[in-house]
């Protein structure tokens, strides 16, 4: 059975087609020499009409320069490669896809590569959608919470108010009803908050450039709160790129700054009263950055622990206790993680772990 200018035996060209992949073989010189049934399906062309062509042209045209290349290369080098990439078809619309290649040797001195394709924008879609579904199901919890957060307060004023309407004379009560209403309305602003929070809209951004505006908007936001504020990053980290929504990381790295200003004013006679930022590297290859906010405050009780990222928990008189869980949130829906290091009496750390660009060497650097 002949496909291209190579010639497959029967036997391996039928389980070839059986193949719910789409499988494509490629010549030295990096055209199509073989197609499967699959690819019409996935391509939304006959396999015939790929033949001779190069395998750059399933590829977005800003990736064949630098991305094409790269998986060529490395599966050159390495014997293999697994990757994903958008790709087109063409009829000019694209989808995602999950490469998977080798190479192998048919004859002396010609070598070829295969690659399995597989459309994984479906499956992609799913994980959204189940990101979706978490966002709801942390809105469910969020109103339970809320309606037992102001029966509370909605009792106590009523209560107080019936009081004073029977008797002018308890006037002290008065300051009660006024916390308690301080209290519903920044439980209130909190719900507009959480309604407002929009899905995150990640970005590729040069720590260098993102430390500038963390400087502008969360230093200066420390030094007004009283405390001084410091920021360190390593040499080799400015040059690197984050994939985050600049404006909400900022806001969840305030939220965080602002409860280390706050951990002083239960320790007043506290000389220095310092939130350090740190950004340094990780031995975590799916975490590869920390962002390492720092204070030596009251710190947090190993019972209290525990609860710190729960709905309106909080041990400070006057808070609705939710700045931690907004920003675990934000990190979370940004492919991150958030942790806390805390010792009551000697301060606390919170430690943002963020992902890069995973595919950022393969498409805008050369690997070879």
């Amino acid at each position: 059975m002949k496909k291209g200018t190579v010639l497959v035996p029967s036997m391996i060209a039928e389980l070839l087609e059986v193949i719910h992949n789409a499988l494509l073989v490629i010549d030295s010189t990096h055209n199509i020499i073989f197609a499967n049934s699959r690819t019409e399906k996935m391509f939304k062309t006959a396999p015939e009409t790929l033949l001779g062509e190069p395998f750059s042209s399933l590829f977005m045209p800003d990736d064949v320069e630098i991305l094409v290349e790269n998986i060529l290369s490395i599966t050159r080098i390495n014997r293999e490669i697994e990757s994903e990439a958008l790709l087109m078809r063409k009829d000019g619309s694209t989808f995602l896809g999950r490469i998977s290649g080798t190479c192998f040797q048919w004859a002396e001195k010609q070598e070829g590569m295969v690659f399995s394709i597989n459309d994984i924008s479906e499956m992609k879609e799913i994980e959204k959608s189940f990101k979706q579904s978490e966002r709801i199901a942390f809105l469910g919890r969020l109103i339970d919470d809320i309606s037992h957060q102001i029966r509370n307060p909605i009792v106590a004023i009523g209560g107080f108010a019936r009081r004073l309407q029977s008797n002018p004379e308890m006037a002290g009560n008065i300051e009660i009803i006024l916390q308690e209403a301080s209290r519903l309305e920044k439980l209130l602003n909190t719900i507009n908050r959480f309604a407002r929070l929009p899905r995150p809209k990640t970005q590729r951004i040069r720590i260098g450039d993102f430390l500038r505006e963390l400087e502008a908007m969360v230093g200066a936001r420390v030094q007004k709160l009283g405390c001084t504020w410091s920021c360190y990053c390593s040499d080799q980290l400015f040059d690197e790129v984050l994939l985050v929504d600049k404006n909400l990381f900022l806001e969840a790295i305030l939220d965080v700054a602002e409860n280390s200003c706050e951990a002083y004013w239960q320790t007043p006679k506290r000389d220095e009263k310092s939130v350090k930022c740190e950004i340094i590297p990780s031995e975590d290859d799916t975490y590869p950055f920390i962002f390492r906010i720092t204070d030596s405050g009251v710190g947090i009780a190993e019972h209290v622990r525990d609860h710190v990222f729960s709905h309106f928990y909080t041990d400070k008189t006057g808070h609705i206790g939710m700045g931690l869980t907004f920003a675990r949130r934000i990190i979370e829906e940004q492919g991150g993680q958030m942790t806390i290091e805390s010792k009551a009496g000697y301060g606390t750390i919170v430690n943002f772990h963020l992902i890069r660009e995973r595919r950022r060497s393969m498409r805008v650097m050369r690997l070879s």
